[in-house]
């Protein structure tokens, strides 16, 4: 998409996996509609949770112009599904593929020298194994960078307390991300269209018209209703804009709940990019975890500015420890929102 400089339904130049699985998994393109997937539990603090049957979801088929057969979409959720459950056909080397694949690739970066962090294993097949992630630096050697390994449990564990409180954060302080209201958009392209049409039969008028003075007349009208025009269609334009990004938020916050009310708490692809950007690690006990407001702030730029994101005050931090064998693991986190 990125390659064909596609823009997103936000309107940006980058394309995220959680902007594409939400496109294959909206059922609004086969003409689809379900409501009140998630619903409003207390009305003083807007705390809003799944809709996992304790009130009705009311779902219409076909009310939509859709712009997907239902063939094909099926059929893309049946690829999900079984991709899901680790199923996809008798081909080895394309179930790896998938089944290897892991969501904080490419997300997680040093602070000491801004590279990458890489899944290692120690002491690979004995009861003590684990998954330790290492800067690409030291792998590369000391003198690039001497940062120690990380357990790769204690990131995802900092990760999942972290998606909690934020959900509880968003909860509370975001209110405003509420089920579309269309109908200011509506009005205003109510309007529009009448605009239009007025010029239009201010144009057959000029054309018929027998006087210079009533030309002018004409013309002035029309300059006025081109100027209301222009400043109607910029209005709405930014309501639209505005609407989509409402839109864009509470899918975001719909699969943070969902990820809360799922049994495996499993972070997925889906999970991580509607969450983070990227997580700097500072060292073996404390990483930032970066929101980027912009999505099309890249890992390259993060990196670049480590330091200074690292130093930044967050919107949330907290404490985790596991225990793997006879071993505590500790790390402390903060989010930073940029």
């Amino acid at each position: 998409m990125e390659m064909r400089h596609y823009l997103t339904g936000a309107g940006k130049k980058e394309w995220h996996l959680s902007t594409i699985q939400g496109i294959i998994r909206n059922e609004k393109y086969v003409g689809d509609l379900v409501q009140q997937k998630t619903y409003t539990i207390d009305f003083l603090s807007h705390k809003r949770i799944k809709n996992k049957g304790n009130k009705t979801k009311y779902e219409s088929k076909g009310v939509i112009p859709a712009i997907i057969d239902r063939e094909t979409f099926d059929l893309a959720q049946s690829i999900i599904e079984k991709r899901r459950k680790g199923v996809l056909d008798n081909n080895e080397e394309t179930n790896s593929r998938y089944l290897t694949r892991y969501p904080l690739s490419g997300k997680l970066i040093c602070f000491k020298c801004g590279e990458t962090l890489k899944r290692r294993y120690w002491n690979y097949t004995k009861p003590c194994q684990r998954t330790i992630m290492l800067c690409n630096g030291f792998i590369q050697g000391k003198k690039k960078c001497n940062s120690k390994g990380v357990v790769l449990d204690v990131i995802e564990e900092a990760i999942r307390d972290a998606i909690r409180k934020f959900v509880d954060l968003v909860s509370v302080h975001h209110s405003g991300i509420k089920h579309n209201d269309n109908s200011e958009c509506m009005s205003l392209l109510d309007e529009v269209t009448a605009i239009k049409g007025n010029l239009e039969k201010l144009i057959e008028r000029q054309l018929n018209a027998r006087s210079d003075f009533k030309r002018n007349a004409l013309d002035k009208k029309y300059e006025e209703y081109s100027e209301i025009l222009e400043n109607k269609s910029v209005l709405l334009n930014k309501l639209q804009n505005k609407q989509k990004d409402i839109s864009l938020e509470r899918d975001r916050i719909d699969t943070l709940i969902d990820f809360l009310d799922s049994d495996s708490k499993e972070l997925t692809d889906e999970v991580i990019d509607a969450f983070l950007t990227r997580i700097i690690i500072i060292d073996n006990q404390h990483m930032a975890i970066i929101v980027a407001k912009d999505k099309s702030v890249t890992g390259e730029q993060i990196a670049s500015n480590r330091k200074d994101i690292a130093q930044m005050n967050g919107v949330l931090d907290g404490d985790v420890e596991i225990r793997i064998g006879i071993k505590v693991y500790k790390m402390s986190y903060k989010v930073v929102v940029i």
